[in-house]
């Protein structure tokens, strides 16, 4: 489980990241009003007939849908940003 763990802090962190790397040119803007201005697509990847990786009794296509899914809430949430 702990391996599960480091994932989901990889793609948090990553997503941090990726959010830094987008809002450099704004800088004379706020957090919240640059957040404004994107459009965040977030893809949970396999999904359908390809489950992609299965171990444990658990599968990469639930637990990327889940992290998709409260990664979408939480910008939505704290953020004035479109979430597709």
């Amino acid at each position: 489980m702990a391996s599960y763990s480091r994932v989901i802090l990889l793609f948090f962190m990553f997503c941090c990241l990726i959010k830094e790397l987008l809002l450099i040119r704004l800088t004379n803007l706020n957090l919240k009003e640059r957040m404004r201005l994107l459009l965040i697509a977030l893809d949970a990847g396999h999904g359908g007939t390809d489950p992609g990786a299965v171990a444990n009794g658990l599968l990469e296509k639930d637990l990327t849908l889940q992290l998709a899914l409260k990664t979408g809430t939480y910008l939505r949430t704290h953020y004035t940003c479109e979430v597709v």
